[in-house]
């Protein structure tokens, strides 16, 4: 299964903030403070990092890192002016979630360490828009789920699972519905950040194969459910 940095990043956050204080008592420094001008940017800029970590560089989490970026910048009073820059920076992102809009759907391709094979998973993304999408008869090796400022329900009830694995999901200001055929069970494997992973699958007892929902959300959720 692949490694959820997550937690490492915002353990590493909390140990630095933990040292800067210190260092103030101890007469390292004075002026250290988390409260600096735009510090609550962090909190879009640090899921949208980590989301980056795990699941590698995308528009969405990458559309997110720039605007906490851009906010933090402009919230220091040398670069205020900056905000008259916020109609053509919103017009940069529209533009790009058009260009983009041709390149929802893609696969990634990775090979296997013990006999060099290789399997394919889905990569979907979604940009200021909504979608659904149904994915047919085939085997699922896992999947990778982007949304922002949009909606997206991936439909798996007929999806071969014949192993466990791990569905990806960066969701930013947005929602993302997962729907399991009902001979698998559902573990998350990541906190949401400002979001929440609700869980409303109800999986056979007999079920053996589990997904894991590995969830990075910013003011967004991810609803699990089987399929009826």
């Amino acid at each position: 299964m692949k490694r959820n940095y997550g937690p490492l990043i915002v353990g590493l956050v909390f140990i630095a903030v933990g040292i800067g204080y210190v260092g103030n008592v101890a007469g390292w420094w004075s002026r250290f403070t988390l409260f600096f001008p735009g510090w609550w940017t962090l909190f879009i800029i640090v899921p949208c990092f980590t989301a980056m970590v795990n699941s590698g560089v995308n528009l969405p989490n990458l559309i997110g890192v720039l605007i906490g970026v851009f906010l933090i910048v402009t919230r220091q009073n040398q670069f205020k002016f900056l905000w008259s820059l916020l109609i053509p920076l919103a017009m940069v992102i529209i533009g790009l979630s058009i260009i983009f809009k041709s390149k929802l759907f893609k696969y990634r391709r990775v090979v296997k360490a013990e006999d060099g094979g290789a399997y394919y998973i889905p990569i979907y993304n979604c940009f200021f828009n909504s979608r659904e999408i149904k994915f047919g008869r085939f085997e699922l090796h896992g999947a990778e789920i982007s949304t922002t400022f949009g909606g997206l329900t991936l439909d798996l009830s007929d999806a071969i699972i014949n192993k466990d694995v791990v569905i990806d999901v960066t969701n930013i200001f947005a929602g993302a519905t997962i729907i399991l055929p009902p001979y698998v069970k559902m573990q998350p494997s990541a906190g949401p950040l400002f979001g929440k992973i609700t869980d409303r699958t109800s999986p056979d007892p007999a079920a053996v194969h589990t997904v894991y929902i590995n969830a990075n959300c910013l003011f967004a959720g991810t609803e699990v459910k089987t399929a009826n």
